[in-house]
């Protein structure tokens, strides 16, 4: 009697597979919206389960849950709380990021796509076997010239070489000629310097005719792909279209 009276009074604090794998993706994605979660960890489970996950988590103090514009999509990501124990259950804490604050609304469309990107990437039949976004690239390489958007890579295998890309994501905020194309000239240093004998290449998705024009002529010396960014780019409907751009 006693025991069943201790374990109906102990706290329900041990986190399912899933919940660890969701706040994993939270905290390696700096910032994410509640779709991403859903399309990359809860894909086949109704909205409601990803919600009960959020007020769950975010009861006990393992993430924090902010409104865009105070009506929009829920932004989430981990908090120290949160990051110590993925910490505690062997996660590497430099792969993990707890932002005090929520990144700043100029910025939010930037770190929507890249996140977007990264779950394109996760959910494709042969996924890379490494994903850093810039964040965690910036605490890695902190001195290197140029940080792509995502750094993605497949190993060697049956004989083919592995391959390496930068992938960027370019809304059209920075001037063509005097600041993007010589960031993706100091992109291919860095690529030559780390690709290990891998093939390398720079995807960049980016906005209008022009630019996309530019970029295709642009003489670098790895790979240079220009796509069109998804228009839906911040929804469930941009993760589906990155899928499909990297699919062709």
């Amino acid at each position: 009697m006693a025991s069943s009276l201790e374990a109906a009074t102990v706290p329900r604090t041990r986190l399912r597979d899933r919940d660890i794998e969701a706040l994993a993706f939270i905290g390696r994605g700096y910032e994410v919206g509640q779709y991403q979660l859903h399309e990359a960890v809860f894909t086949s489970l109704a909205p409601n389960v990803v919600s009960r996950f959020v007020v769950r988590a975010s009861e006990r103090g393992y993430i924090a849950a902010e409104r865009l514009g105070g009506i929009g999509m829920n932004r989430l990501r981990l908090t120290r709380l949160g990051r110590e124990c993925l910490v505690d259950l062997g996660i590497g804490e430099d792969e993990l990021f707890a932002p005090a604050k929520a990144v700043a609304l100029k910025d939010v469309a930037h770190t929507l796509a890249i996140n977007d990107l990264r779950v394109a990437l996760l959910g494709l039949k042969n996924p890379p076997t490494l994903i850093s976004p810039a964040w965690f690239l910036q605490r890695r390489l902190s001195s290197a010239l140029a940080i792509p958007d995502l750094l993605v890579r497949w190993p060697a295998g049956a004989g083919a070489r592995g391959l390496l890309l930068a992938c960027e994501i370019d809304l059209g905020c920075e001037r063509l000629a005097a600041v993007f194309l010589p960031k993706l000239e100091r992109l291919c240093e860095l690529l030559n310097d780390v690709a290990e004998g891998d093939r390398a290449g720079i995807i960049v998705f980016s906005r209008g005719a022009k630019r996309l024009a530019a970029l295709a002529n642009y003489p670098v010396d790895v790979k240079l792909i220009g796509l069109p960014l998804p228009p839906a780019s911040g929804s469930r409907d941009g993760i589906r279209d990155f899928s499909a751009l990297l699919c062709t």
